[in-house]
């Protein structure tokens, strides 16, 4: 939804409908979980229904909601998963909390039958995530990223595992942009 909260790269927050070519957001590396900041490019906004993805609202036990196509990716304990594919007695969701990130359990997502105009764009980082209403998400169409993404996270060792399995952990700090 256009109206959605995007974190920018000074802190302040902005509605993704707002921004522009050029602007600086965070993104937050999939790996490390590390708040970066980067540059957006291709911005644009648009009827949901052209994604053909179906909208869904998400919702986590701790109040958050998001309302977004059912092709963008929300990280999780298991990678990148499409809103489509969000499954609340699975998936957590990683959350920014300030200086970290944590998973979060989700209470509901909502299938939404209304057309609304969808706003999203590119990041020049290869993360192509951003912080919306919270939530850690990625840009529409994650396809080539998320095998990467997957290998990658078999690289940590057990006990970064563990950490991202406890619910409301602080997984870890970031650096201020």
């Amino acid at each position: 939804e256009r109206s959605t909260p995007i974190q920018m790269a000074d802190g302040s927050l902005k509605e993704i409908g707002k921004l522009r070519d050029g602007d600086w957001i965070i993104t937050v590396n999939p790996v490390t979980y590390e708040k970066e900041p980067s540059q957006i490019y291709n911005h644009y906004i648009r009827m949901a229904s052209a994604h053909k993805q179906g909208l869904y609202k998400i919702a986590t036990i701790d109040g958050r909601s998001i309302v977004a196509t059912g092709d963008h990716a929300f990280l999780t304990q298991n990678g990148w998963i499409n809103a489509t594919n969000l499954d609340i007695n699975v998936h957590k969701v990683i959350v920014d909390m300030g200086e970290y990130r944590s998973l979060i359990s989700l209470k509901s997502i909502e299938h939404l039958t209304q057309d609304v105009l969808v706003s999203d764009f590119t990041t020049m980082s290869s993360h192509h995530s951003m912080i919306s209403a919270g939530f850690v998400t990625h840009n529409c169409g994650l396809v080539k990223d998320s095998a990467i993404t997957t290998y990658l996270s078999l690289e940590r060792d057990d006990s970064y595992i563990h950490g991202l399995l406890v619910p409301y952990l602080a997984l870890m700090p970031s650096r201020n942009y």
